[in-house]
């Protein structure tokens, strides 16, 4: 393995905005990119930084305060203004300063703001619902809201999103979050948790032309599909107390007897409250007992019948990962993570995908086998997610599903087809030795593991900020505890793009995949030396199986012929 050659930010003479390399920025774990690719987040142990990715200053958000927390969704403008939490109150930090959104804010408790459109204008979180009272499981705990921003910079008081009053089981929801928003703020997308917080599934916010709010699930059908009923669950009865039916002096009497069996620890001494109560009193009392015990038969009878259906409802389901939602910029895509149902929610195995077309409301999920979770999708419908780690699992790595294609590919592939330069520093400096444990026998096996962490990309898909945590032996030598690094200047996965006669779009693509949008009717490839090698009936997406390099693509449609040269 070839020694890290990185330099740190401060070590170097200027920041090399555009280069193909990616540049090092010490002490900083990536958290978020603006939409514009000109800012990224840090946030690791509560040290929140903004990065200016053009000149490579660092900006501290907090300082020695550990209280700010970013939001969840895509949390930085394009004119860096961060959104987030101080002290468990929404707030952005804006003009080198943290503010609380708004006093209003303040009167609803718990809040965090989680996305703000790219203009700075409109954020969306949550607030704790004004009328729910602790414990009380019959009111949602916290609601969705949208904070716009006046005229003078202030933020106007938050709105609250219309939700529904029931989940899907019929019980009031725990929570409702908004996570994302459309860069028009017209769309919002979000999260139900359910009574029991074992079920989460999307919702989708929209705001009419006459500003009015209305809302959807986008998933619904995969959430219960099989429409299981959910039997009605009896109220509890009131514990019946026996102290109620003594009196004064005979529960003296009877705390009396208790303190001698505490004294003695002898079975034969330990009191019951029946042995102090009159005839009267313990007749009024069994009868008392003996309708609550019926009550409570049949409480838990239903209750139980509630939780076998609500137990093989969740199985049937998919079972959506809260604040994990992320709308396309053009607002037909939706995607979210989810998770199998297994006994151990925090098995990194378990966790995928999902990519629900909002236009047909067709649910798609990632490959079998690869647990990974979304972090963003780009404005030409790439989605870019993350693998997550657990205690003893692999590091952090990242992994990208280019538009048309079927499966997602890692983040170090997609470099090598798109920007070999830094697949290369990729190898060079991030493949390190990893130790595996068995899990039955602990027994340690040594594999090369590429450290690729956590990526976020600017919407074009030009720029990118990546955070590593460096697990690595000997890491100390060569790194802080956490690192990010940045590149700018990106080739992305959609090349060779030709619009021709009869309006014909053909787009080669990251993996062999030739995308096709327009009136065609059969497609064909060929070869710089002329042969043909591929040959099919035009469909909007074709996976070729060929190799990467330049192409001539050729289509046959009514108006006649189009050729384009392309990269797959």
């Amino acid at each position: 393995m070839k020694k890290l050659l990185l330099l740190s930010l401060a070590a170097m003479a200027g920041f090399t905005a555009g280069a193909a390399v990616p540049t090092v920025i010490e002490d900083t774990y990536a958290n978020g990119i603006s939409p514009n690719g000109l800012w990224g987040v840090s946030y690791y142990y509560g040290v929140c930084d903004i990065v200016n990715l053009t000149t490579g200053q660092t900006i501290s958000v907090a300082g020695e305060d550990e209280g700010f927390g970013t939001g969840d969704g895509y949390n930085i403008s394009n004119d860096g203004i961060l959104v987030g939490s101080y002290f468990d109150n929404a707030a952005w930090f804006v003009n080198g300063q943290i503010s609380i959104l708004n006093d209003a804010t303040l009167n609803y408790g718990m809040s965090n703001a989680n996305s703000i459109t790219p203009d700075g204008k409109r954020m969306v979180g949550y607030c704790q619902n004004p009328n729910e009272a602790p414990g009380n499981m019959d009111v949602t705990m916290a609601v969705p809201v949208m904070w716009d921003v006046n005229p003078d910079g202030t933020v106007a008081d938050p709105v609250f999103l219309p939700y529904p009053a029931l989940d899907i089981t019929g019980r009031a929801p725990q929570y409702i979050i908004a996570n994302t928003i459309s860069d028009d703020g017209r769309i919002v997308a979000g999260h139900i948790v359910d009574n029991a917080g074992s079920l989460c599934y999307p919702i989708l916010f929209t705001q009419a032309d006459d500003n009015t709010w209305s809302y959807s699930l986008p998933a619904e059908k995969y959430v219960n599909p099989n429409h299981i009923e959910f039997p009605e669950v009896l109220p509890a009865p009131e514990w019946i107390n026996p102290e109620s039916y003594l009196t004064p002096e005979e529960l003296a009497a009877y705390n009396a007897q208790l303190d001698i069996y505490y004294q003695t620890w002898d079975e034969a001494d330990f009191p019951t409250y029946e042995q102090f109560m009159s005839p009267e009193e313990l007749a009024a009392y069994t009868a008392a007992k003996t309708a609550y015990d019926a009550a409570n038969d049949a409480y838990l009878t239903s209750l139980y019948a509630f939780q076998d259906a609500y137990y093989q409802m969740l199985e049937e389901s998919v079972v959506f990962i809260n604040n994990s939602a992320f709308l396309s910029p053009d607002c037909k895509t939706l995607v979210c993570g989810a998770q199998l149902p297994k006994d151990a929610p925090w098995d990194p195995s378990v966790f995928y995908t999902t990519i629900i077309n909002l236009e047909t409301g067709a649910l798609t999920k990632s490959q079998e086998g690869l647990s990974i979770i979304p972090t963003s999708v780009a404005a030409d419908g790439t989605i870019v997610a993350d693998s997550p780690q657990s205690i003893g699992g692999t590091p952090v790595r990242s992994y990208i599903l280019t538009p048309g294609a079927t499966e997602f590919i890692t983040v170090e592939d997609y470099m090598a087809a798109t920007n070999p330069e830094i697949a290369e520093w990729i190898t060079e400096n991030l493949v390190r030795d990893y130790i595996l444990y068995d899990p039955e026998t602990y027994e340690p096996s040594t594999i090369e593991y590429p450290y690729t962490g956590i990526y976020f990309f600017s919407r074009d898909m030009t720029t990118f900020i990546a955070g590593v945590q460096p697990l690595w032996e000997g890491f100390e030598a060569e790194h802080s505890y956490f690192f990010s690094y940045t590149s700018s200047g990106l080739t992305t996965a959609l090349k060779g793009a030709t619009i021709a006669k009869d309006n014909v779009t053909i787009t080669g693509q990251l993996g062999g995949t030739i995308l096709i949008a327009g009136n065609a009717s059969t497609v064909e490839v060929y070869d710089l030396a002329g042969r043909k090698v591929f040959a099919a009936d035009a469909a909007p997406a074709l996976t070729t199986g060929l190799p990467s390099g330049l192409y001539i693509v050729k289509t046959e449609g009514p108006a006649g012929t189009t050729t384009a040269k392309v990269t797959l």
